[in-house]
C-alpha cells in the first residue's frame, strides 16, 4: 500500500472520530437538558449591571446582620460610661511612708495597696479596712489608682505614688549621657583611623 494512501485514511478516521465525538456531546447534551426540563429544575439569572456604573455599597454591616438575627435570643443592653469621680482634695499624710503600688479594682475584695514604711525600711500590703502595722491609728480607707486614702484618727489623708516623671527624667539624663559617651568613642575611633591612614 503506498504510503499516500495510508495518510489519507489515517486523516479519514481522524475527521471521522471527531464528527462521532460531536455528535455524542450533542446527544448528551439533548439528554441533559430533557432530564432537566422534567424534574421543573430552573436556570438562574444573574443581574448584570451595566459596564461603569458604580456599585452600590452594603445596606448593613455583616454585624449589623448578625446583631439583627440574635441567633441566641440574647437582651442588648447598651449603657453609657459612667464618668470616674474626680478625687476629692486631701492633705497629703506626713507619715513617714510611701506607696509602692496599687491593684484597683471594682471588686472591694480585690484592691490592695502596697506601702513601704521608710522607719523601718519594710513594704506592707493592705486591703481596705487593714491597719498599718506600725501605725495602728491609721486605718487603710480607700484605694484607687495611683493613690490610697488613709484614715488617721477622724482625719482622712491622702498617699500618692511616687513621682515616676522624675524617674523617667533620670532614665532620659541617662541615656543623654550613654549616647554622648557613644559620640565620643566614635569620633576618636575615626581619628585614629585618619591618623593611620595618613601614616601609610
Amino acid at each position: 500500500m503506498e504510503p499516500a494512501l495510508r495518510l489519507c485514511l489515517r486523516i479519514g478516521n481522524a475527521v471521522l472520530l471527531t464528527f462521532c465525538c460531536f455528535l455524542l456531546a450533542n446527544i448528551a447534551n439533548q439528554v441533559s437538558a430533557a432530564l432537566l426540563e422534567k424534574s421543573g429544575a430552573k436556570g438562574v439569572e444573574l443581574p448584570l449591571s451595566p459596564v461603569g456604573a458604580p456599585e452600590e455599597a452594603p445596606a448593613k454591616t455583616w454585624r449589623e446582620r448578625i446583631l439583627d438575627r440574635n441567633l441566641f435570643g440574647a437582651a442588648l443592653i447598651v449603657t453609657a460610661p459612667t464618668p470616674e469621680p474626680e478625687p476629692e482634695q486631701l492633705e497629703k499624710t506626713e507619715l513617714p511612708l510611701e506607696l509602692a503600688g496599687t491593684v484597683a479594682s471594682d471588686a472591694r475584695s480585690a484592691r490592695m495597696a502596697s506601702i513601704w514604711n521608710q522607719k523601718r525600711r519594710e513594704y506592707q500590703v493592705l486591703r481596705p479596712g487593714d491597719r498599718l502595722e506600725h501605725h495602728p491609728e491609721v486605718e487603710l480607707a480607700r484605694v484607687e489608682r495611683g493613690r490610697v486614702v488613709l484614715r488617721n484618727g477622724d482625719e482622712l489623708e491622702e498617699l500618692l505614688l511616687a513621682d515616676r516623671e522624675r524617674d523617667v527624667g533620670r532614665a532620659r539624663t541617662r541615656a543623654a549621657i550613654r549616647d554622648t559617651r557613644n559620640v565620643r568613642r566614635i569620633d576618636e575611633m575615626r581619628r585614629a583611623v585618619r591618623a593611620a591612614a595618613r601614616k601609610r
